[in-house]
């Protein structure tokens, strides 16, 4: 098992519990703590992108489909799944949403279509699922678990 700690504020810790030694670390500058978080989301999270225009009708959506589009067509094995995430979403709904597609063995294309009118925890449940890399449902303890093979495209509104 391995941890990631990012620090980002002066006399922050990390605890060793297997060791019992407490590691001071030093706070990381913007530019390194932007590379740290760079390298390790894409080694451990997967890739992300996010799609977002000034205006409707912007071709947010047609980018991400030529996006797919075109590693589909450099043989890139992806299935594309669009995932609408709106008002009345919550963990519970995007962790039955994504499972659905959990144990195929081809690689995943998620377009997550987020709307304009979002809950209030959206950007808990999103850092959850695309940095963490596990999203639960409270309420029936059912758990997805990001596969960094998999792709995210969020689709962020313009409003």
């Amino acid at each position: 098992a391995q941890l990631l700690m990012v620090s980002g504020k002066p006399r922050q810790v990390l605890l060793n519990s297997l060791s019992g030694q407490m590691v001071e670390l030093g706070p990381l500058d913007q530019k390194s703590l932007s590379a740290s978080l760079a390298h390790a989301c894409k080694k451990w999270c997967g890739e992300t992108t996010c799609v977002s225009s000034n205006i409707n009708g912007g071709g947010k959506t047609h980018y991400v489909l030529s996006q797919i589009g075109m590693r589909q067509a450099q043989n890139e094995r992806f299935a594309y799944r669009r995932v609408p995430y709106h008002e009345s979403s919550t963990s519970g709904s995007l962790v039955a949403r994504l499972s659905k597609f959990a144990g195929t063995r081809e690689k995943n294309a998620f377009h997550i279509d987020i709307g304009h009118i979002i809950p209030a925890n959206a950007n808990t449940c999103l850092f959850e699922l695309l940095i963490v890399g596990v999203l639960k449902n409270p309420e029936t303890c059912a758990v997805y678990a990001r596969s960094n093979r998999d792709v995210y495209y969020l689709e962020i509104p313009n409003s």
